[in-house]
């Protein structure tokens, strides 16, 4: 019988204690200028959404991998952020996990497969440390961007 490791965290507790932390030092990380939310990925050029708007300090984020891949030195001292990444995918099941909780498997979009299993949707969540590219020595943004501009956008009716 193996020993389940009740010290290790979950990502959700993770981001959870980041905020309680960031709440008690008396920074309310939601609480920014607009400019400063823009925060993206080097892989891939797109904007992190969600919790990752909080965690980031803005600027383009690059993986330890990534800057090895790339040759980006990481300066000494430079802090790492966790970003959190939800992904949909289908897994299968067994009749017999099926029927043991129905409940929790009737709206996940069932379908039998041709071998007798049950797939149904699913969700993972995965972290990865990244670090700010201005944090970083031997690279220049990859994918600029433009700040937000709110010139016009007030409702004059409102």
């Amino acid at each position: 019988m193996t020993k389940k490791n009740t010290s290790k965290k979950n990502v959700a507790e993770i981001v959870t204690k980041r905020f309680i932390d960031a709440l008690e030092s008396g920074d309310i990380p939601w609480i920014k200028p607009w400019e400063s939310w823009t925060s993206w990925s080097r892989n891939t050029g797109n904007d992190y959404r969600g919790a990752n708007l909080v965690s980031l300090s803005g600027g383009e984020y690059v993986t330890f991998k990534q800057a090895k891949e790339e040759g980006i030195h990481i300066n000494k001292g430079a802090k790492s952020e966790m970003i959190v990444n939800y992904k949909d995918y289908r897994k299968k099941i067994t009749q017999e996990e099926y029927d043991a909780d129905q409940i929790k498997y009737m709206f996940k979009n069932p379908k039998r497969t041709e071998d007798g299993k049950i797939e149904v949707d699913a969700k993972s969540i995965q972290y990865y440390n990244v670090f700010n590219v201005a944090e970083c020595t031997d690279a220049e943004e990859k994918h600029a961007h433009e700040l937000p501009s709110h010139e016009g956008d007030a409702i004059e009716k409102a």
